[in-house]
């Protein structure tokens, strides 16, 4: 979802790999999730702008890998805002739930957050991740 390339270090063992699809459809990018609104699913748009970037095939499709690692030794690892955390666990707001890679802040909202931590059954808030897209 960023910036971003494929910095991986030797003799790190993985966890586990999440796919996320990202499809176009008009001018926004929507997670492939499982859902009941389609605004659930939006991406917002400074993502999709960077998704345009990615998409250098203009297929209107991305893959989005997540991967679970031990620790922080990657330039794209994903950083939840510990704030925004706090607010999700403890208030029934809607909110956009800011992450950070590689100084780059984006943000998604929380209703696509539960989506994917339900359906790919990740724990954003206990492990790390890195984030690689895929053409």
């Amino acid at each position: 979802m960023m910036y971003i390339c494929s910095t991986v270090l030797q003799f790190t063992k993985r966890y586990m790999d999440y796919r996320i699809k990202a499809k176009r459809l008009g001018n926004k990018w929507y997670a492939d999730l499982d859902h009941l609104d389609p605004e659930d699913i939006a991406f917002n748009d400074k993502l999709c702008k960077v998704f345009d970037l990615y998409d250098t095939y203009k297929r209107g499709e991305l893959e989005i890998e997540l991967n679970e690692v031990y620790s922080i030794v990657y330039d794209n690892t994903i950083f939840i805002n510990d704030d925004d955390l706090l607010k999700y666990f403890t208030t029934s707001d809607s909110l956009e739930i800011r992450f950070m890679v590689r100084d780059h802040e984006f943000s998604i909202s929380d209703d696509m957050y539960s989506l994917i931590e339900r359906q790919y059954n990740t724990n954003f808030h206990k492990t790390y991740y890195i984030i690689e897209i895929r053409n």
